[in-house]
């Protein structure tokens, strides 16, 4: 038997880079006719206090201490079959705030490494795993950049660091092809593509800030994005 409230939820959601638990906040609070439409089932991340503050916010979710990429996703697999059972007509969404501070242009000058540049690709072993039918993405826009990285030279030298090591910059002759990559391996798991940059002082925010946001979508699965509820000159 299906029980009633369950008929009302239409989104499943697994958290990847949980953090504390602001976006899984979000996607909880989302509500059509006035009842719950969207409940986060799992979520990961590798720092202990942060998985601490989620499960406090959310201790219904299934909590992973673990890196992305470690992570064994058999446990993760059984839990989202089950969750489907129980929500049959939901809809399933793996939404990834990826790492991206070394993708950031606030580094500045500060060497890049080139292992947590690669994050991004270990999302794909979790779409293959669990099939959802939405992988949402939310990052920096310089992610849009990635590719691969060069030792920064100056008037000829070589650059290291303090410790010795070389000091890594992006490329710029190879500009954004990781990225372009990276697209199309997803793409070719069975989804279209599409992104926008968002400000979220367009959004009721009280801070402007320009964030990448991508929505790989399966067939069947609508591709929307907000409208804007404020405008710099406006309201």
């Amino acid at each position: 038997f299906i029980k009633i409230a369950a008929l009302a939820i239409s989104l499943l959601y697994v958290d990847l880079f949980c953090g504390a638990g602001g976006t899984s906040t979000g996607v909880e609070s989302a509500t059509l006719n006035n009842k719950k439409t969207a409940i986060v089932i799992s979520c990961v991340n590798h720092d202990k206090n942060a998985i601490a503050s989620h499960f406090e916010n959310h201790p219904e979710a299934q909590h992973f201490t673990e890196d992305i990429r470690t992570l064994d996703l058999a446990p993760l697999e059984k839990h989202v079959a089950e969750m489907r059972k129980k929500y049959p007509f939901a809809k399933l969404v793996l939404w990834a705030s990826l790492e991206c501070t070394n993708h950031s242009n606030a580094k500045g000058g500060m060497s890049r490494d080139a292992d947590s540049r690669t994050l991004a690709e270990h999302v794909n072993r979790y779409v293959i795993a669990i099939n959802p039918d939405s992988v949402q993405i939310e990052n920096v826009k310089e992610f849009m950049d990635w590719g691969p990285l060069k030792q920064k030279v100056k008037e000829g030298v070589p650059q290291f660091d303090k410790k010795g090591n070389a000091i890594m910059h992006p490329d710029p002759l190879t500009k954004g092809t990781d990225f372009k990559r990276w697209v199309d391996s997803v793409k070719s798991l069975g989804y279209s593509f599409d992104y926008r940059i968002l400000n979220s002082a367009d959004f009721n925010a009280y801070t402007s800030r320009r964030r990448f946001f991508a929505q790989f979508s399966a067939a069947g699965f609508p591709t929307v994005w907000p409208e804007p509820t404020n405008e710099k000159n406006g309201v």
